[in-house]
């Protein structure tokens, strides 16, 4: 026994340093250890990688349904009515006295909206007669407050007014009217002075008296400079 161990030292002395002992063979029972043991480090690692993610997701829903909004409305203050709309102002409407006569079957004196036309105006007061004659009227025509619309008959020149429309001084009397004994129907005749205003000439001249001057018709309620220039010519006192 001591010759063999005294062998075995020898043969350890006699070994290099340094010198690569080659391992002895790997027995099958050692390689399924291992890999029973690296199957074991590899489902650890998965399991934990798996639990990290679902940390993670969890995270980010809190923090999606926590977070605070980009914007936000204004509160509304409580008790705060809102503005109501103005009231519109009703239009009041215009009317206007107008006298029709001539070539209509019913001519008179009627009170209607000031923007009627002479057509309008016409059938109020009946309608025209077969004699009258529509070449010397103008059915579009605006009428005005103390107009007379006169519709003549076929052939006939009368009128102060025809249709609505103003004819010339000459055609409108057949010479000066004395403003203190005119009737109002001669008045009428006068340009631009309807039943309204030759009934104003008479009042006035029935509670102030005579005229002295043509100029005091501006007295007269209805008559302005403009309508006493297109009277002035046709009047005396």
């Amino acid at each position: 026994m001591a010759d063999s161990v005294d062998v075995v030292e020898a043969i350890a002395d006699s070994t290099p340093p340094n010198s690569t002992v080659l391992p002895g063979p790997i027995s099958p029972s050692s390689i399924a250890s291992r890999l029973r043991e690296q199957v074991a480090v590899w489902r650890e690692e998965s399991s934990n990688v798996a639990v990290a993610g679902c940390v993670l997701l969890v995270v980010i829903g809190l923090w999606w349904f926590t977070r605070p909004p980009s914007f936000s409305a204004p509160p509304v203050e409580a008790g705060l009515a809102m503005a109501e709309p103005l009231p519109t102002a009703t239009p009041v409407p215009v009317l206007v006295t107008i006298h029709v006569a001539g070539a209509v079957r019913s001519p008179g004196v009627f009170t209607v909206l000031a923007e009627i036309r002479v057509i309008d105006a016409i059938d109020l007061a009946g309608g025209l007669t077969p004699t009258a004659d529509l070449a010397q009227v103008n059915l579009a025509g605006s009428v005005t407050d103390g107009e007379r619309l006169w519709i003549p008959e076929v052939g006939q020149r009368e009128p102060a007014v025809v249709a609505g429309v103003p004819v010339s001084k000459e055609d409108a009397v057949s010479g000066p009217v004395n403003l203190n004994t005119a009737s109002a129907e001669a008045l009428e005749r006068l340009p631009g002075v309807g039943p309204s205003t030759a009934a104003a000439i008479v009042s006035y001249r029935e509670l102030s008296g005579p005229f002295g001057a043509v100029d005091q018709l501006l007295e007269v309620s209805g008559i302005g400079p403009a309508k006493l220039e297109s009277i002035r010519p046709n009047v005396v006192v």
